[in-house]
């Protein structure tokens, strides 16, 4: 006979949730408030006969209130603001993740990417060093990046240097795609010589 009553009461919660929803819609707050509340007393008792935990989180203007039944039933508090960062793993430094950080933190010594492209370089040296990255200041630029330069002969062979001035543009300051480059070399194994 309980348990008939039980599913009679969790029935009876579900049409309080429809009805509940319903008057919400037709504006009658008050109606579904009553009817929410019906609902969750009715789930909560289901919930205690079968055994079964259960939680109920009502949020207001100072946080989450959170009920919880079944086994070991408790009642927590949570603010419902930002918690910050989390103190396990890594914490990045201010401006670790930008660019120039990148490049800062990786390239303390200039590092030297280097292609096998005779589209670089087809004389002697098929290839070469193509770029240069550097934490240090070269021309007030910090860091920098001393950019491909390629040179074509009039019998067509290509020469293939690095920049060495800034006003010429051969050494700026990283762009999204030297970081690219930068990253490829040292994770991925790429541009070695």
């Amino acid at each position: 006979m309980l348990t008939v009553m039980m599913a009679h009461t969790a029935a009876s919660s579900v049409v309080s949730i429809v009805l509940a929803i319903y008057r919400v819609s037709e504006g009658d707050y008050l109606n579904a408030l009553v009817y929410g509340a019906v609902a969750v007393a009715g789930i909560i008792g289901v919930c205690r006969w079968y055994k079964v935990t259960y939680q109920v989180d009502y949020v207001g203007e100072k946080g989450i209130a959170r009920f919880a039944g079944g086994s070991g039933s408790k009642v927590i508090t949570t603010p419902n603001y930002g918690q910050g960062f989390s103190s396990k793993g890594y914490n990045p430094q201010p401006g670790e993740r930008t660019i120039s950080g990148y490049v800062k933190d990786n390239a303390r010594l200039e590092i030297s990417l280097y292609t096998k492209s005779a589209g670089f370089n087809d004389n002697v040296n098929v290839g070469g060093t193509f770029k240069r990255f550097g934490a240090g200041s070269h021309g007030g630029i910090s860091p920098h990046v001393h950019q491909p330069l390629r040179n074509t002969a009039p019998n067509g062979n290509v020469y293939g240097s690095v920049g060495s001035k800034t006003t010429n543009g051969g050494v700026t300051s990283p762009s999204s795609k030297d970081f690219k480059q930068l990253y490829e070399y040292l994770i991925n194994g790429k541009y070695h010589e």
